[in-house]
């Protein structure tokens, strides 16, 4: 994350009830994504991207699940402008080989 981002700075923060640690990564033009990593947990459980000080994306994650060894969110509750949408696993496999005429990864 330090390449993509110029500054990260971690804190500790509490959300209601709940303590996270909040990795605070500045980008360009005053964007900042903000991850809040479980006290307890180590697991990512929210992201936010905060652009002219006004938050743009929002998402919580929930309900961690085992898949192949990695632990990945079942369920993400996203929001953007006003509008919710909620994405669930329903199947995992990783490391599937992929066509690169459907697939092109992105070049960093």
């Amino acid at each position: 994350m330090s390449s993509a981002f110029k500054d990260i700075t971690v804190q500790k923060c509490r959300i209601g009830d709940a303590l996270f640690y909040k990795v605070a990564c500045p980008g360009e033009d005053n964007t900042v994504l903000n991850a809040y990593v479980g006290y307890d947990s180590c697991q990512i459980e929210r992201i936010t991207v905060v652009s002219g000080g006004k938050v743009t994306y929002d998402s919580s994650l929930k309900g961690y699940g085992l898949y192949e060894g990695v632990r990945i969110p079942e369920e993400t509750l996203v929001r953007i402008d006003g509008v919710e949408q909620v994405f669930k696993v329903i199947y995992c496999k990783l490391n599937t080989p992929l066509d690169t005429s459907e697939f092109r990864p992105p070049v960093f």
